[in-house]
């Protein structure tokens, strides 16, 4: 099984199925991980599984229950995302779909600031693409979305976030 760490992220890539006929060796494979990298936060990568069963799922809510944490399943393709909807999993983990992929070639610039520039998609909507610094993380890029969500419902003018999407290698909001 393959892993990284990353930014003190330990990432665990699942891959094919895992079921009844694997999921010992999968989860002894995530534990032997884990102990290596006690310290590191924990995150599943699901850009290479294509389907999991309920013998997978325990294995998944056996580590997050001994982790004590709400753990993120980044890059979860429609068909295993259904599957953690439709068994509550979408409330036990962080559970996101891939990035969509937006070029800004050719895009004119309105803006820019120390975190980030912005980009005219076209008369109604702007991409923000945000700077590759340490701080201009995913939780940061979905936190600054959110309070740009309560600053509009509060009545007071500003661009509506609509999507979190990846420019290049940089993530970016699609306003």
């Amino acid at each position: 099984m393959k892993t990284t760490v990353d930014t003190h992220t330990l990432i665990v890539y699942l891959e094919g199925s895992i079921d009844s006929s694997n999921a010992e060796s999968v989860q002894a494979q995530i534990e032997e991980s884990i102990a290596r990298h006690p310290d590191e936060r924990l995150q599943f990568d699901a850009t290479n599984l294509t389907y999991i069963s309920s013998a997978g799922l325990r294995v998944l809510l056996f580590v997050a229950q001994q982790r004590k944490e709400k753990i993120s399943i980044v890059n979860v393709s429609p068909e295993v995302f259904d599957i953690f909807e439709t068994t509550g999993f979408t409330e036990l983990f962080f559970v996101r779909k891939p990035l969509r992929q937006i070029s800004v070639e050719g895009l004119r610039e309105v803006g820019s600031g120390v975190t980030s520039i912005v980009y005219q998609l076209d008369t109604e909507r702007i991409i923000k693409v945000y700077r590759s610094l340490p701080t201009n993380t995913l939780s940061f890029i979905e936190q600054e979305r959110n309070v740009s969500k309560e600053i509009f419902l509060k009545g007071i003018p500003t661009a509506i976030p609509f999507d979190i999407v990846k420019t290049g290698k940089s993530i970016g909001g699609h306003l």
